[in-house]
């Protein structure tokens, strides 16, 4: 596992010399290790030099991966990072540590219903479609600010951040609009509400990591650049 190990090594450099760049300390942006292909032996080389937070696409798959791990270590972190079905909110809840992607009012009552009954308070984030993608998940923005203000009155779910998934672009440069237009959101967002509630965004994958740290990202999620041979 030298090979992975050296590969996860190199990104955590490039964080950090990013972070440095831009003036901004080496813990105000966290990797997540997207590993819906990772096998139990790549994520285990990584928890066996430090690496603490996954991310997950599919609730099946992190139930498995969590119940593998969670007699060997207490301080690992889940994020769901895939899309959520309202009749698995409950699930959800019990799995993760982290929920990423609420994109409607459904889910997030569904997902609030279900904290409250398991007295669990977990951070949330609103996933958001910029571009109006029809083969993405997100609220729309126009629609964002009616789910914002929805989130802030939960109980058990509170909200922290934002996340979205840009477009592919072959120049990574071709993505620093939307994620400039992200901190942007964030910071109406926190207008709005009179607070800075929302700390956090989740922006960045591995072809665009580096552009999004520069914009204000504070956590990052990157699977391939580490998982892929």
């Amino acid at each position: 596992m030298t090979d992975i190990t050296e590969k996860y090594k190199s990104v955590v450099r490039n964080i950090t010399d990013t972070l440095k760049s831009k003036n901004r300390s080496s813990d105000e942006c966290t990797l997540i290790l997207a590993s819906k292909y990772a096998s139990i032996e790549k994520m285990q080389a990584l928890i066996d030099i430090g690496h603490r937070h996954f991310g997950e696409n599919k609730l099946q798959d992190a139930e498995k991966k969590k119940a593998y791990f969670s007699n060997r270590y207490s301080d690992l972190v889940w994020h769901m990072i895939g899309n959520i079905q309202s009749n698995k909110s409950r699930k959800a809840i019990q799995t993760f540590d982290q929920i990423q992607t609420v994109d409607r009012i459904k889910i997030l009552e569904r997902l609030e219903n279900a904290a409250v009954e398991m007295n669990k308070c977990i951070p949330i984030m609103l996933q958001v479609n910029l571009e109006g993608e029809k083969t993405k998940s997100g609220v729309l923005p126009n629609d964002v600010y009616h789910l914002f203000e929805r989130s802030v009155k939960c109980q058990n779910l509170k909200i922290e951040g934002l996340m979205t998934i840009p477009p592919y672009f072959d120049d990574p440069e071709e993505g620093r609009p939307i994620f400039i237009k992200m901190k942007e959101l964030q910071l109406e967002l926190n207008k709005s509400y009179g607070k800075d509630i929302i700390r956090h965004l989740s922006m960045g994958m591995s072809d665009d990591y580096v552009v999004a740290i520069e914009e204000g990202a504070t956590f990052v999620r990157i699977g391939s650049a580490i998982f892929e041979d």
